[in-house]
Order: structure tokens, then C-alpha cells, then sequence
């Protein structure tokens, strides 16, 4: 299943997170919002709530 929310992508986008791949046999998968939320984690970024994946989006880009 695809990403559902529009911050998560922003997020994979920014942390160069891949959101899709394709398996050995040849099938095209996308990342669920559960997986991406995980490898966030490592970053030590809390993306576990939309809301909290919008602010983590706007405190990565006042960083920059």
C-alpha cells in the first residue's frame, strides 16, 4: 500500500527514503506509512502522527 499521508512522503523525500522497490521476481512494491514511520525512527525523527510528521517536515526545512 502506497504512502497515505502527504507529510511522510515530504519526509521520505527530504531524508532520501526510498518509498517503493522492485522485488527479485520482478513485482514493483511500495512502502507502507509503517515502514518509512520505522526507518524515521532510526533518523530520530517522530513521524508517529501526522501531525508529528508535519512538524518534523517544517523543523527539517527551517534547519536547511
Amino acid at each position: 500500500m502506497p504512502l497515505t499521508d502527504p507529510a511522510l512522503r515530504e519526509l521520505s523525500r527530504l531524508y532520501q527514503i526510498s518509498t517503493e522497490f522492485w522485488d527479485w521476481k520482478g513485482h514493483h512494491t511500495e512502502v507502507d506509512d509503517a515502514s518509512v514511520i520505522a526507518v524515521l525512527s532510526a533518523f530520530d525523527v517522530d513521524a508517529s502522527t501526522p501531525e508529528k510528521a508535519r512538524t518534523a517536515v517544517d523543523a527539517h526545512q527551517t534547519r536547511a
